[in-house]
């Protein structure tokens, strides 16, 4: 066996060992980092959305309650209520009165008709 060579295989140091079990735990904690950050991403997306739409949301509760504030300036104030009432009670009134006036006037007439017919009648 002349053309064959034989190589002797080095033993694996401690040093060599130690190199490996290094490489091998930075390593997993590169992966465990890439991990951590894809979940960290993940999260945040999700954190980005839901704050979109409570924000959008709060928008619109913003919205709602500056029409209501605005419905609340134009109402009727308690004063304007108690003028309309006064108005509304003087317009009764009114009417009451041209109630009664056109009332009588009605039984001014009858009795001037009963007495053209009674002046007709006794001729």
């Amino acid at each position: 066996m002349e053309g064959d060579v034989l190589y002797a295989q080095q033993a694996v140091g401690m040093k060599e060992l130690i190199t490996v079990l290094t490489l091998v735990i930075v390593g997993m904690f590169t992966l465990i980092g890439v991990l951590a950050r894809l979940l960290i991403n993940r999260l945040m997306e999700q954190f980005r959305e839901q704050f979109h739409a409570q924000n959008t949301r709060l928008e619109a509760l913003e919205r709602r309650s500056d029409e209501m504030d605005e419905r609340l300036r134009r109402a009727a104030s308690h004063e304007d209520i108690v003028r309309l009432h006064g108005r509304i009670d003087t317009v009764n009134t009114t009417l009451s009165e041209l109630k009664g006036s056109i009332t009588a006037g009605g039984h001014v007439l009858t009795i001037i008709h009963e007495y053209l017919l009674n002046q007709k009648g006794g001729n």
